[in-house]
């Protein structure tokens, strides 16, 4: 359990940084509840990103610690590298390029002291591009909506994150705790969504509907995120079923491996399988498919696992895309 004076790490990554680089750290320094430690990992940047680094780490108020890694260890791998350097009972998840707002630190403290079963605590955020410019909130973009943040606070968020990650590393803090029962991350999953599902397995994972982040997307960085679609947008988007497929198989399998999961909890992987294969090999053509989507959307799977009456709609209208190895989301 955690205590009203907690020791805060700040865990960043930093690859190739520089043009974004300062304007991030200034926005650490403004912090409302100061930050106690500073552990950046940089991937082998060959631009002016450590220079930056040191020159901050010389006049910095805490403690910051600079560790430059032999070899690329590529996003996730650096994550776990940082956050094992730091030694606070909090490590906050920190980007080089976003920028974060006065009260970041203190929410997410909050949310810790408030919850004292917390093992990941995350946030809202406004999606910004290279220039600051305003594009959306990125919980919008995810589909995070009202009644999938009421599953995750009545205990039922397992459900929600199996059908795909709502947690952006950006927005996000964790016990030291928490990070070494997730550890060590596979290799092939985003580190953010591997300590998600593994504090959501344990309902260990909460959250406040605050913005304290601007989430800068642009061109350059290694991971990207959705924004706010309009609904013309999002009905010409295009999804690879067979890709999520397999990504949610290797997510069972790895959480398998490692905690050994309930029959209940292998039957909500089967589930979201089942249903995207369904909506990947339902008839394309002629009015058949019609009752059986429909019948899909009563049972509640439309709501379960994609976006409700929207994306049965979108199942009815579409055209066929199977030829092409994809289909619409």
């Amino acid at each position: 359990m955690l205590s009203e004076v907690n020791k805060i790490s700040v865990a960043m990554t930093t690859y190739n940084g520089q043009k974004f680089l300062k304007e991030q750290l200034d926005s650490i320094l403004a912090q409302s509840r100061p930050v106690d430690e500073l552990v950046v990992c940089d991937d082998g940047s060959v631009d002016d990103t450590v220079d930056i680094l040191k020159e901050f780490a010389a006049g910095a108020p805490f403690s910051v610690r600079v560790v430059i890694n032999e070899e690329n260890l590529g996003s996730t791998k650096n994550f776990e590298k940082a956050m094992s350097v730091c030694t606070g009972n909090i490590i906050i998840l920190c980007d080089q390029d976003d920028v974060w707002l006065p009260d970041k630190v203190k929410i997410l403290e909050d949310i810790f002291l408030e919850n004292p079963n917390c093992g990941m605590a995350f946030t809202d955020a406004v999606v910004v591009d290279e220039t600051n410019r305003r594009l959306g909130k990125l919980w919008a973009g995810f589909g995070f909506d009202k009644n999938r943040q009421k599953k995750v606070r009545v205990g039922k968020g397992f459900e929600t994150f199996v059908r795909g990650n709502v947690v952006t590393g950006a927005t996000a803090a964790v016990t030291k705790s928490l990070f070494e029962e997730a550890r060590p991350f596979p290799a092939k999953i985003i580190h953010d969504y591997w300590m998600a599902m593994v504090a959501v397995l344990n309902g260990k994972l909460f959250f406040n509907d605050a913005v304290t982040v601007n989430y800068r997307k642009h061109s350059s960085q290694q991971l990207g995120t959705p924004t706010a679609k309009s609904l013309f947008q999002r009905a010409n988007d295009i999804f690879d079923y067979d890709k999520s497929v397999s990504s949610i198989q290797n997510v069972l399998n790895e959480l398998d491996r490692k905690f050994h999961l309930t029959e209940e909890q292998h039957k909500v992987f089967a589930n979201i399988i089942e249903f995207y294969l369904f909506r990947k090999n339902i008839s394309l053509s002629g009015l058949m498919r019609i009752p059986r989507i429909i019948k899909r959307l009563f049972s509640g799977d439309y709501h379960k696992f994609a976006s409700g009456f929207f994306s049965a709609v979108k199942d009815i209208a579409r055209k066929d895309r199977q030829r092409t190895g994809q289909t619409v989301k």
